[in-house]
């Protein structure tokens, strides 16, 4: 019924909000007018949305669903690429075949976009752009049985990069399969970072190294003068930072398990790197807005992380990108608030996965945070209102995954969402382009 529901408040939309603006194939990159929807091709919503993509078969709970966004701006244009993958359902994250990426291109900022690529044998990918060119890097698959190495592909069209054409994607970083010796790979968009030279990424892996299971951050590092990132002699790797249940804050409900994962790196103030760790339910506290603190430091090529701390963070378990501006000496991130109402019990679904709301956070040290003013994305369906399924729009309604840039006084991103016809919150049916306008302003951060 939820999906009929859905259908039906998509076809109030259509009436309400007019020819002029609904239009099929009419959309813009800024947020349409208060109270006004707008339509695209299979969407219409009152959201300040483009969409990029959208998975039809996944609304079945049977199908492909969206996975992994990444987005770039290339330099000096009006094109931005946005990559993202496929996983099935219902066996969520288990590929029966190496992975796809898809990258999509919009020549108009946002407004309209295109599939340009599909690059086999990656997965879970996120752009990097350096001097050498423009890469994805990624895993070659899942965590299924066969591990997941680290893969990089590079953009090879003649000229500058517009993302047409793909290198095959080469292994940097081996898997291994066998026990005891186990070492598979997981990551997500989830952001690098350069400092001193130096360019850091954080991914996961579960390997016997560590005593408790589940994935355990490590940090790959190279040389931002690397004159080709898929050379496996450009990157050094940190020793696992294997997860120590002492360090879960009180309360809370579930098991140690896959605990720390989709780490963001974020280059400080002050030139050091950190990385930030989504904390899933085995290492949350009561408290579901929490996050893991991690110090990256590089000496004599070798590069070290060390546990921090945990700290209050505006997100519970869901992925997020912290980005600092230096002409502002702040930090910024789009994250998923958790209800205060909501803690980590341990019930299905998970109270901490709520991904309803899409909002901005700031803050001037990397500790201490606060969301900025109204919500950059919410649940417009009318769900948070129906009386046939109980709390409707946490458990149908999701923004994930969120991957984000600087562009000038704005901000861009790509979102993965559970919108307008998804089975569940965490199954992304569409994938969506937006922009938050001054963004300095909403968060009233004076440069």
């Amino acid at each position: 019924m939820w999906k009929r529901h859905g259908e039906l408040l998509m076809a109030v939309i259509v009436v309400l909000c007019g020819a002029a603006t609904c239009r099929s194939g009419t959309t813009s990159a800024s947020a349409p007018p208060p109270n006004r929807g707008h339509c695209t091709p299979h969407l219409c919503t009152v959201l300040p949305v483009t969409q990029i993509a959208w998975s039809h078969p996944c609304e079945d709970g049977d199908g492909e669903c969206i996975g992994s966004p990444s987005i770039l701006r290339l330099r000096q244009s009006s094109t931005i690429l946005a990559s993202h993958d496929v996983y099935p359902l219902p066996q969520h994250n288990h590929l029966s075949s190496p992975g796809v990426v898809t990258v999509h291109r919009s020549d108009d900022n946002g407004s309209e976009w295109r599939p340009i690529a599909n690059i086999t044998g990656i997965y879970w990918a996120e752009f990097i752009a350096l001097p050498s060119g423009v890469y994805l890097l990624g895993t070659a698959s899942d965590l299924g049985g066969n591990g997941s190495a680290v893969v990089v592909s590079k953009c090879i069209d003649a000229g500058l990069c517009v993302g047409t054409s793909w290198s095959t994607p080469v292994p940097i970083l081996a898997a291994n399969a066998s026990s005891p010796d186990r070492r598979a790979f997981h990551t997500s968009g989830a952001g690098w970072t350069v400092a001193d030279g130096m360019l850091y990424r954080p991914l996961e892996v579960e390997t016997s190294e560590c005593d408790v299971g589940g994935t355990n951050p490590i940090v790959m590092a190279a040389s931002v003068d690397c004159s080709d990132l898929r050379d496996a002699a450009c990157w050094a790797v940190s020793k696992p930072l294997c997860y120590d249940p002492a360090w879960r804050p009180p309360g809370g409900s579930g098991g140690d398990g896959r605990a720390w994962e989709e780490g963001t790196a974020v280059t400080t103030a002050a030139g050091d790197v950190k990385v930030i760790m989504r904390l899933d339910k085995g290492g949350l506290g009561a408290d579901c807005n929490r996050v893991a603190l991690i110090d990256v430091s590089t000496a004599h090529g070798l590069t070290t992380i060390r546990f921090n701390r945990t700290l209050p963070f505006p997100s519970g378990s869901s992925r997020f990108t912290v980005r600092y501006l230096p002409s502002a000496n702040a930090y910024f991130a789009l994250v998923n608030p958790v209800d205060s109402n909501r803690s980590n019990t341990g019930a299905s679904p998970d109270p901490c996965g709520q991904r309803n709301v899409l909002a901005l956070a700031t803050s001037s040290d990397l500790i201490h945070w606060r969301v900025c003013g109204s919500p950059v994305l919410w649940d417009d369906t009318g769900l948070v209102h129906a009386r046939y399924l109980d709390d409707a729009s946490f458990k149908m309604t999701g923004f994930q995954y969120t991957h984000w840039q600087f562009d000038g006084a704005d901000l861009i991103y790509a979102t993965r969402a559970a919108y307008r016809g998804s089975s569940d919150a965490g199954q992304a049916n569409r994938y969506l382009f937006g922009r938050v306008l001054d963004f300095q302003t909403k968060c009233a951060v004076i440069p």
